[in-house]
């Protein structure tokens, strides 16, 4: 029973490889991401959107932190948007988006970008992730281009979670950041090959990185290496063996590696005091 229900799966596997390339006519590049992250069915890859490295908080165990120090009044520009989205058409990708920053909410296009993402051809659907410290932000237009809204909860924004549960009780979800595990400062023995338990793309400055952390990490590690491909058409070409090679300078640092988290500490996460307006 188990083979034959296998030998179905790897059938419907195959029907769908075989239709994203004759029939829907998605690059081999692109295929090959979905077969990968197993997500053929869907005819969609993930990507994070870093849209601005402002934030109203400043997390202590904040992933992006030391990007958000590097390029600390960034904000994604209309123009490297449709940049993306021009080059992403012309390939013929789609892509599950999340807003991520910095806080997205922040973020001064934030109408207007979601807007351009929902007309383009490669949207598939999008998420913001965030702190919920910015609700005010939000209205029915801007939700209503959203799929979701993954708050991440902390032990400040309480009162503004139930204001967005009343308003949008279907759209709101939560990640707990009360506790979290601590960025190693150094690379933690015994972590390879990473069990990358976000695979997704970031764009950046005009650039995609093959991993939505790896910028931040290496700015921690003042690595040198090539961790992504700048905006053009078929960019997502290659992004596979960058990954692959930056595994010893950035996924043994990475707490979205599950074998890192797995050899490290959780600690009560610091909320320090608001640094944007």
């Amino acid at each position: 029973m188990k083979l034959f229900e296998r030998a179905k799966e790897l059938l419907r596997i195959l029907k769908a490889v075989l239709s994203a390339i004759f029939i829907k006519d998605r690059p081999l590049e692109f295929v090959t991401a979905l077969v990968r992250d197993y997500r053929i069915q869907k005819s969609s890859c993930r990507l994070s959107l870093y849209v601005t490295s402002v934030c109203s908080l400043d997390c202590e165990e904040c992933i992006m932190q030391f990007l958000m120090k590097a390029d600390p009044k960034y904000q994604m520009s209309l123009e490297e948007l449709e940049r993306f989205i021009q080059a992403s058409e012309y390939s013929n990708y789609s892509f599950d988006f999340l807003l991520t920053g910095g806080e997205p909410l922040i973020w001064k296009n934030l109408r207007e970008g979601l807007k351009r993402l929902r007309r383009s051809r490669i949207c598939n659907s999008i998420q913001i992730l965030s702190n919920a410290m910015n609700i005010d932000r939000l209205d029915d237009e801007i939700m209503g281009y959203l799929d979701g809204l993954r708050v991440s909860e902390y032990s400040t924004n309480k009162d503004n979670i139930q204001i967005l549960l009343k308003k949008w009780p279907d759209k709101i979800w939560f990640v707990n950041r009360e506790e979290f595990w601590m960025n190693p400062k150094t690379p933690v023995p015994g972590t390879l090959p990473a069990k990358c338990l976000n695979p997704e793309m970031l764009l950046y400055k005009d650039q995609v990185f093959a991993c939505p952390h790896s910028r931040s990490i290496a700015l921690s590690a003042q690595s040198e290496l090539r961790l992504g491909n700048p905006v053009a058409p078929h960019f997502m070409k290659g992004l596979f063996w960058l990954k692959f090679a930056q595994q010893a300078e950035i996924c043994t640092r990475c707490i979205s590696n599950q074998r890192v988290r797995e050899k490290t500490k959780k600690t009560r996460n610091i909320v320090r005091p608001e640094r944007a307006a």
